[in-house]
């Protein structure tokens, strides 16, 4: 035999992942009398280990039989310059001149953990293993160890219920399975409770543990009511700060920071989007001046790796072009790109895009992207009593508009548990008549083998609210549960004085009835000073039903422009004339009519007031433009806001979302001097932070307001 050349190798397909021991193991002690104790030596002369693919160049190596130990290196690993290797050598006892089984152990000095190694070796006497250049192989893995760190990114904020959702793509290659996520805010708010000290400093938002899949991490906002009687701070991230993020590597026992590549949202926190990351790597790695993982370099627009330049100085980097903006990805200029989703998640300009192998969803089940989103996770999905195949299509409804939809195939979701994203309304006229917070979608099921559309019932109800997540038993078709399950069916409009919260079908339902006087209508009302009271009745609804009945009263111009709304438990109101006239140079016509939330209970009303004394009411002297707050704030759902216009001006008022986007036009006109107010119903909007911006002679005064539902 030559020894230099053969020896026996035996590869254990082990049934479980080997052990991890913590602490330093006491080798040197255990290894004083081997070489004295045992007759006949074997020699591996260089042995490269690997631990998760990881070459180690430092640490211990031993070798044993069961569980004595016969060989060990406690040197670590010599470089061998020619090989580029770094190798371990051993000499092995035994008093056997051959077949026993030798097993090894690796202790990792920067872990401070012993690892059982995966090959084995059969003793040959004087044997000689490996050289240099052909070195024994030794594996180990330390994913499954248990750390003492095991949660590494520690003291996370409190839930907040504003949020915004981290999505780490699958694309990602530069973690390992059990890498942890933090996700940091260097200049968050860090103080709570009723003080409102506005402390900032860094703080962690959000934590998530890398699988190797798709994974989800929701970061939670900071929540400011200082500007409430009494009112308190909770801690989180601030709207429009930078996104930090912090890898600690599993495998290296090493936390550094990371530089991460977008491929939809924004680098800065948003409270109302997502944002899914590409690829993540170390910062500290990066070449100098690169911009992320590829080193690449931003051009004179600031785009990392982009060669292009603002020619037509419009603030785009572009060519010369007819669009003044950015022409997106679907060819529109300052479009909002691509917005439909096939059933892979593939998001396309246009449906017809999606390939026969993806699917196309059903007629139907057409929807567009939103930027708030819900995401509902569903166990099981059945028609009459049978499991959903992998053809058949689950979708989301708000009324008759879908707002979601997918190809129910498990296979292609983690553990067989598929999720259905679940669009919002996002301020955009792409979304419009989508979900708003607080309301409950509905579900159908298409059938793909029968080409049938099912109403569908399901066993949670959930409201949506955007960066939600929610876990679902089962959906099934309406018609097959509702057999044997009388009691699903009731009333389901939460307007009805019958609305049942635990309803599923819906049923009849019954509403307030009333019968309104009409004074005053088709009246002239003369109006002699500007603080004159006017008086505004109706009779009393039917209360069967609602004992604790507000009435809103709302009044139009002529424009049918909402200028007044208020809300009483009383059948009258009086109000000040000076809140209804808009100008004094003419007589002014109004509208006005009686609803509970909703619903409007009378006709529509007309008078006319005139100032036949010539009523000054401009009496008092404005000698500058003011934007007062709206009030009342927060407000639900209508607010009046007031201005003062020193002049005969051209003025401009605009509602804005905090995306910076204009949601409505309120005003647009030539304004007399004085104080007036016009009034803003946000009725079809959701909930959260509004900005409302006066312009006047190419200047702007802008303030912020609350529509709280």
């Amino acid at each position: 035999m030559n020894k230099n050349l053969i020896y026996i190798l035996i590869v254990n397909l082990l049934i479980a992942l080997p052990d991890c021991e913590h602490g330093s193991p006491n080798w040197e002690e255990l290894y004083e009398s081997v070489p004295f104790d045992y007759e006949f030596n074997a020699t591996i002369s260089a042995a490269q280990i690997f631990i998760d693919g990881i070459e180690m160049t430092t640490g211990k190596l031993a070798g044993f039989v069961n569980d004595d130990i016969r060989a060990l290196d406690s040197d670590g690993s010599m470089y061998f310059p020619p090989g580029d290797t770094n190798v371990f050598d051993l000499m092995l006892w035994s008093n056997e001149v051959s077949g026993e089984s030798f097993s090894f152990k690796y202790y990792s000095e920067d872990n401070d953990i012993v690892i059982d190694l995966i090959e084995t070796y059969d003793f040959e006497s004087n044997d000689i293993v490996g050289d240099a250049f052909n070195p024994m192989i030794l594996n180990g893995s330390a994913l499954d160890c248990e750390f003492e760190d095991e949660n590494h990114f520690s003291n996370i904020v409190d839930t907040t219920g504003v949020s915004q959702l981290i999505i780490l793509s699958n694309s990602i290659t530069t973690l390992d399975q059990g890498d942890q996520i933090g996700i940091f805010d260097y200049n968050g708010l860090i103080s709570e409770g009723e003080e409102c000290l506005d402390v900032t400093g860094e703080v962690l938002v959000g934590t998530g543990e890398w699988d190797g899949n798709q994974l989800e991490i929701v970061a939670w906002s900071h929540i400011d009511f200082c500007d409430f009687p009494e009112g308190t701070q909770f801690p989180g991230f601030i709207e429009d700060n930078p996104i930090n993020i912090k890898i600690w590597d599993i495998s290296e026992q090493s936390e550094y920071d990371a530089y991460f590549i977008v491929s939809e949202g924004s680098y800065n926190f948003q409270e109302t989007s997502f944002v899914v990351i590409s690829e993540i790597c170390n910062i500290n790695n990066l070449p100098d001046n690169a911009c992320n993982c590829n080193g690449n370099i931003e051009d004179d627009c600031g785009v990392c790796g982009g060669n292009g330049t603002d020619y037509d100085q419009d603030g785009i980097c572009d060519d010369i072009d007819e669009c003044v903006g950015e022409y997106d990805d679907c060819g529109i200029c300052n479009g909002n790109g691509p917005q439909h989703q096939c059933w892979n998640g593939a998001i396309v300009c246009d449906p017809f895009e999606c390939t026969e192998s993806e699917f196309p969803s059903p007629d139907l089940f057409l929807f567009n992207q939103s930027l708030s989103q819900a995401f509902y996770f569903i166990n099981n999905i059945y028609i009459d009593n049978l499991v959903l195949s992998s053809d058949d299509w689950l979708a989301a409804f708000n009324g008759d508009v879908c707002i979601g939809s997918r190809k129910w195939d498990t296979d292609m979701c983690t553990n067989n548990i598929c999720d259905i994203g679940v669009m919002g309304y996002d301020g955009s006229d792409s979304t419009e008549g989508y979900i708003l917070n607080g309301q409950f979608p509905s579900f159908k099921i298409y059938d793909s083998s029968e080409n049938i559309y099912y109403d569908a019932v399901s066993s949670e109800n959930f409201a949506f609210e955007n960066g939600g997540l929610f876990i679902i038993e089962n959906i099934q078709n309406e018609d097959y549960y509702c057999n044997d399950n009388p009691s699903c069916s009731g009333c389901t409009d939460i307007n009805a004085c019958n609305y049942d919260a635990n309803a599923l079908i819906e049923s009849t339902c019954y509403y307030l009835e009333s019968e309104l006087f009409q004074p005053p209508n088709n009246q002239i009302i003369e109006i002699d000073e500007l603080e004159q009271s006017i008086n505004f009745m109706w009779s009393d609804i039917d209360q069967s039903c609602d004992t604790n009945a507000i009435y809103i009263i709302k009044i139009f111009d002529s424009n049918n422009q909402l200028i007044f709304s208020t809300s009483t438990q009383e059948n009258s109101i009086e109000i000040i004339s000076s809140e209804l006239i808009i100008n004094q140079e003419q007589i002014n016509s109004y509208s006005w009519n009686i609803s509970i939330d909703d619903t409007i209970l009378s006709d529509t009303f007309y008078f006319t007031l005139d100032d036949t004394n010539s009523l000054n009411i401009n009496e008092h002297k404005i000698n500058e433009f003011k934007l007062y707050q709206n009030y009342p704030n927060p407000f639900n759902p209508v607010t009046y806001i007031q201005f003062d216009n020193p002049g005969y001006n051209f003025i401009k008022i605009n509602i804005y979302n905090t995306n910076g986007l204009i949601i409505k036009e309120l005003v647009n006109d030539y304004y007399n001097p004085g104080t007036h107010k016009v009034y803003w119903d946000g009725s079809n909007f959701p909930s959260g932070i509004y900005l409302y911006e006066l312009k006047f002679d190419n200047k702007s005064i802008r303030k912020k307001m609350v529509l709280v539902k």
